[in-house]
């Protein structure tokens, strides 16, 4: 009797971590089943490789339901099931040692993330996985109980871990919704999460270009404040980026793609409040410390970040103001509750993530394996799930790789 035949279709952090486990829930077999990774790129893992700057932020020491959006049910499962020990061991299995950079952020010993795309793909053909590069797989039919794919290989079963349209300058496309489309699963919508948002230019100044400070930055949404997310905003030409601002962009996108009105509120001094920021400059005026306007926040924040706010409150930057000046309490506002209206998204091809995929109406959370086709298995991306910058992305990726594995093994095992 030959051995059962699995088909991975992608070579990313899920798909590696899939065939990895599978062949682990397989070891002592006598016929253990063959396991053959087909990837579209002519390198594995291209995403993970460029994660965290090239460090790759793999993990988080604090995995909870709060810091994923999308399908609850498969999150909240995930979350359950996700067990911290057993995954620092699966990763030291592939040799990956994990440390952290002074926060709750895991990363490997080495900081690179091109070592650990060679750990793990040294790890599966330790294990006997085979990997078919620069092979895209462009159709996949149901042949009898099986599968057959690009009208030639037979597997008897497959897991689709080929991520999704994130990232296209890596190689991130949309072919794992067209490839389950085929098998009758209904098409999800998606859309580019943690990425940078594009603001209307009409409202978006240039003196702002090239500042980076900490800030408070409320997503709005037809003028009613829905999320709240904090730490460095990057404020650039054409773009607004850091992470609290790629933290909202999957709230952002999602909103803009149904025909609401999306703002970024930006509070630049979050840790000094509008009456108190309106004491200190009170106090300074008063004892003659500034005679120039520009200069009144400067030990608060930089001066770009408040350049075009002078001129909103009709404030010369070369001006002696007066500490009764109405326009004072005016500009202290005006720091602390910026609205700027946001056009777009970057768009996939930057983004890091996607919000929107398959969720437990289809696939079963509990096992990754697709409800209306037994022999099938999604993970990773392709799944309704998405990640706060710091790990969970990864780690989501890595886990539901696992699952899919593990649950593949035991209908090929038994098969």
């Amino acid at each position: 009797m030959k051995a059962k035949v699995a088909a991975v279709i992608g070579g990313g952090a899920s798909g590696l971590a899939a065939a990895a486990e599978l062949l682990r829930a397989s070891s002592g077999v006598k016929k253990k089943p063959r396991v053959v990774v087909f990837e579209a790129q002519e390198r594995l893992a291209r995403k993970l490789c460029a994660s965290g700057s090239g460090k790759c932020n793999l993990g988080n020491r604090h995995i909870d339901n709060s810091r994923y959006n999308g399908d609850k049910a498969l999150i909240s499962s995930y979350v359950t099931a996700y067990d911290a020990i057993s995954d620092e061991e699966f990763l030291r299995d592939m040799g990956i040692y994990v440390t952290d950079d002074g926060s709750d952020r895991l990363y490997p010993m080495s900081f690179k993330a091109d070592s650990v795309m060679t750990a793990m793909r040294g790890y599966c053909l330790s294990l006997g996985a085979e990997f078919s590069l620069a092979d895209t797989i462009t159709s996949v039919d149901r042949y009898g109980d099986r599968f057959l794919l690009n009208g030639s290989f037979i597997a008897d079963a497959v897991i689709f871990a080929c991520g999704g349209p994130s990232a296209g300058r890596l190689g991130g496309s949309a072919s794992g919704y067209d490839l389950l489309s085929s098998l009758g699963v209904p098409r999800p919508d998606v859309y580019p999460a943690l990425c940078a948002l594009v603001p209307d230019k009409k409202y978006w100044p240039a003196s702002m270009r090239g500042t980076r400070a900490h800030c408070e930055v409320s997503l709005l949404v037809n003028g009613y404040r829905v999320r709240i997310e904090s730490g460095e905003v990057q404020f650039n030409e054409k773009t607004v980026s850091g992470i609290p601002v790629m933290d909202l962009s999957g709230d952002a996108a999602a909103m803009l793609a149904a025909g609401r009105g999306v703002s970024l509120e930006i509070n630049k001094s979050p840790d000094i409040p509008p009456d108190e920021l309106y004491a200190i400059a009170y106090s300074l005026l008063s004892r003659g410390a500034y005679t120039r306007a520009e200069d009144i926040f400067a030990c608060v924040m930089p001066r770009s970040l408040y350049h075009d706010d002078l001129r909103v409150c009709a404030i010369k930057p070369d001006e002696t103001l007066s500490p009764e000046d109405d326009r004072l309490k005016k500009l202290c506002r005006r720091v602390s509750q910026c609205v700027y209206p946001i056009y777009g998204t970057v768009g996939f091809e930057d983004a890091q993530a996607v919000r929107g995929g398959y969720g437990s109406d289809a696939v079963d959370p509990e096992t990754c394996a697709l409800r209306s086709l037994g022999g099938v298995y999604v993970c990773g991306e392709l799944l309704d799930a998405d990640g706060a910058c710091g790990g969970y992305n990864l780690t989501f990726a890595r886990t539901t790789g696992r699952t899919a594995g593990k649950s593949a093994a035991g209908l090929l095992l038994n098969k």
